[in-house]
């Protein structure tokens, strides 16, 4: 080999330092093989060092244990502990627990200075100081304290990533930015909802000469109750941005009602739920996304779980699916009938599992189409599940399209009327991590 590598030195293909640990017959230092461990426990990025700094100065009495990506990669290749960004959002969660695992189990064996293990191992007479690539197949521990024990914590580490009680929250937000649709309507004598071309200037307000904007846009949501038609009803509206800075007490926001939006008699239920909310509307949880004259549109607010040989057949589904695009004739690897069964498992789910309840659930669809997707090409399949598989999530937001079995091209769209009357009604506040929540009926 040394001729080759002296060749490749020589057309540039390697530098002299390369040439030289090649060929270099003489064992490694103790700075060497230190570098080479604490490469794995320190994270060099500038984004990384400046968070440790913050959290040091946070919590001064605290220790910070750096891990590295590849660590935790290596981990979960090792384990057949697999990854998919796609199926949900757990894995964020699943790496910042595999993280903690990780780095706990090399902070023990090397601390915060690999060069004294190296050299006690050395004053010890030993050559062979640690093969990393069998790190966790051994017992991982110091002074009595076990950080792994492969045969004790693999099982509960497995155990763990399985729970669905992983919490996911988002950031609820009043809306900023343009206050309407940019297009100036014509001359008219109808008021509502029209922003005047000039706000300033009140002679711009008389719309049947001036024209105005339309397609106000929404600060946030409120419950109220009015009357309409002699009856009580509660309804979801909206404060349009334009207004916002005239409303900051619930009088104002009645009087918004009234003059604005023209209800009758209202009175204020909840004073402000804004965009991305979490409800429960008859038991099934949603977020608050827009709303569309008199519908309000939803996201899914619930996390899809599949059995283990579901998922993985769903990870190689996407992995084809990135194979496949740009291009016009592919293989896919993937047999049929795990198609068909990653289809009747979300079939199940929405005719009998957590999502029967979802609103405009596309189970009919799916189950009368059954026939049609046995009978698609396997490209075919997998656009078709991966469209299904949006059901489940905040991507069905603007529908998901289902015309390969007999369905819209935007089918499943979570919407609700804006008259909340005849249904139950529970808005979830959340803190950022999830772990303290508060209930405010709405109905």
């Amino acid at each position: 080999m040394f001729s080759f590598w002296k060749e490749l030195k020589e057309q540039g293909f390697i530098s002299s330092n390369k040439f030289y640990r090649l060929i270099r017959k003489d064992a490694l230092t103790i700075e060497e093989l230190a570098g080479f461990i604490n490469r794995q426990l320190v994270e060099t990025s500038q984004a990384a060092k400046t968070t440790a700094d913050i959290l040091k100065k946070l919590y001064p009495s605290t220790e910070i244990i750096y891990t590295k990506a590849k660590v935790v990669n290596d981990f979960r290749q090792k384990f057949d502990l697999l990854k998919c960004r796609e199926l949900n959002n757990f894995h964020h969660a699943h790496d910042a627990y595999l993280n903690i695992i990780a780095g706990n189990s090399y902070h023990t064996k090397f601390t915060t200075n690999p060069y004294n293990y190296i050299k006690t191992q050395k004053d010890k007479g030993r050559q062979r100081f640690y093969n990393l690539e069998k790190f966790f197949e051994k017992r991982v521990g110091k002074g009595g304290y076990i950080a792994w024990d492969k045969e004790v914590h693999l099982p509960f580490v497995i155990k763990t990533l399985e729970r669905p009680t992983v919490n996911v929250v988002r950031m609820p937000i009043t809306q900023k930015g343009e206050l309407f649709d940019a297009t100036l309507e014509r001359k008219t004598n109808e008021q509502k909802l029209l922003a005047p071309i000039k706000g300033s200037d009140e002679r711009y307000k008389d719309f049947s000469k001036y024209g105005g904007y339309k397609k106000l846009k929404g600060a946030y949501f409120f419950a109220v109750e009015h009357t309409v038609k002699n009856k009580r009803i509660r309804t979801l509206e909206q404060l349009y941005l334009i207004y916002i800075d005239k409303v900051n007490t619930i009088k104002d926001l009645e009087r918004y009602c009234i003059d604005i939006l023209g209800l009758i008699d209202p009175k204020i239920i909840h004073s402000k739920i804004k965009f991305g909310s979490k409800l429960f509307w008859d038991g099934f949880p949603l977020y608050i996304q827009s709303r569309s004259g008199n519908s309000i549109w939803f996201s899914v607010a619930k996390e899809i779980v599949l059995d283990k040989k579901s998922t993985e057949i769903y990870r190689k589904l996407v992995k084809e699916a990135r194979g496949m695009e740009g291009k016009k004739e592919v293989k896919i690897l993937i047999p049929d009938v795990e198609l068909v069964s990653l289809y009747d498992e979300y079939l199940k789910l929405l005719k009998e599992g957590e999502y029967k309840e979802r609103p405009n659930n596309p189970k009919k669809i799916i189950e009368e189409g059954r026939e049609r997707f046995i009978h698609l090409t396997s490209k075919e399949k997998i656009s078709v599940l991966l469209e299904i598989h949006k059901v489940f999530g905040r991507e069905s937001l603007s529908g998901v399209n289902l015309k390969l079995i007999g369905g819209k091209s935007k089918s499943a769209v979570a919407t609700k009327g804006k008259d909340f009357s005849k249904s139950n009604v529970i808005i979830i506040n959340e803190s950022p991590t999830g772990l303290y929540k508060n209930y405010k009926v709405l109905n």
